[in-house]
C-alpha cells in the first residue's frame, strides 16, 4: 500500500509538472524566433528556423520528432523535438532513456535559454531512478544562481522529495511547510498540500 501511495504522488507529480512547463518551453521559443525576428542570424538560418518550427507544429509522432532533429539540427525544433521525445519517455515512466536525451542535449545545447529547465527536468528523472547524489548536485547548483530564482522553489521541494525517499519525513515537512508559508502566488499549493499530507501520515506510522 505504501509502495503504491508513493508511486501515485510520483505519477500526479509528473503530470503536473513536465506538460506545462513544455508548454512553456514552446511559448519561449516561437516568441524569441517569430516576434525578436531570429536577431542576428542569417537569412539561410531563418529560413531552416521557420521552416522546421513549421514541421515542428505539425508534428504528431515520435517518428516526425526524430526526423527534425535528424534534417534540422541546431534550430530551436530539433532542440524542442529533443524535448518533447524525453517527455514522452517520462510520461511513460521510461525515466533512464530520458536522462540519456537530457544528458546529450545540455552537451551541445547548454546555452539555450530553456537549459535550466532540462537541468531541472533531468535532476526530477535521477530523483526517479534513486540517483539522489546526482539529483542533489543539479539542485543545489540551481539554488546558487541567482539569475535562476524563479527555479528556487521547484528546486528546494525536489530536496524535499530526496528527503522523503530516504526516509527522513520530519525534514521534508518542515521543508514544505516553510515553502508553503512563502508561496504567496500559490502556484505550488495543490503539490506542497499533497506531500506536506503524506509526510505527515509516515511521521505518524
Amino acid at each position: 500500500m505504501k509502495n503504491k501511495l508513493k508511486k501515485s504522488i510520483e505519477v500526479k507529480f509528473v503530470q503536473k509538472l513536465f506538460p506545462f512547463r513544455y508548454f512553456i518551453l514552446f511559448v519561449l521559443v516561437v516568441f524569441l524566433g517569430g516576434v525578436l525576428g531570429l536577431t542576428g542570424w542569417s537569412s539561410h538560418q531563418n529560413v531552416r528556423e521557420k521552416k522546421s518550427m513549421n514541421l515542428f507544429s505539425l508534428a504528431h509522432d515520435e517518428n516526425d520528432f526524430l526526423s527534425i532533429t535528424q534534417n534540422y539540427p541546431g534550430t530551436s525544433a530539433s532542440s524542442l523535438s529533443e524535448i518533447h521525445l524525453a517527455h514522452e519517455k517520462i510520461t511513460k515512466l521510461d525515466f533512464n532513456t530520458a536522462i540519456e536525451i537530457y544528458e546529450k542535449f545540455l552537451l551541445k545545447d547548454s546555452d539555450r535559454i530553456f537549459a535550466p529547465f532540462i537541468q531541472m527536468n533531468l535532476g526530477e528523472c535521477f530523483i526517479s531512478t534513486k540517483k539522489f547524489d546526482q539529483a542533489r548536485k543539479i539542485f543545489e547548483t540551481i539554488l546558487r544562481d541567482p539569475k535562476l530564482e524563479f527555479l528556487h522553489t521547484q528546486a528546494q521541494l525536489n530536496l524535499g522529495r530526496i528527503l522523503a525517499l530516504q526516509g527522513h519525513f520530519s525534514g521534508a515537512l518542515a521543508l514544505c511547510q516553510k515553502l508553503k508559508e512563502n508561496d504567496e502566488s500559490n502556484i505550488w499549493k495543490d503539490t506542497l498540500e499533497a506531500f506536506i499530507a503524506y509526510h505527515n501520515r509516515n511521521i505518524q506510522k
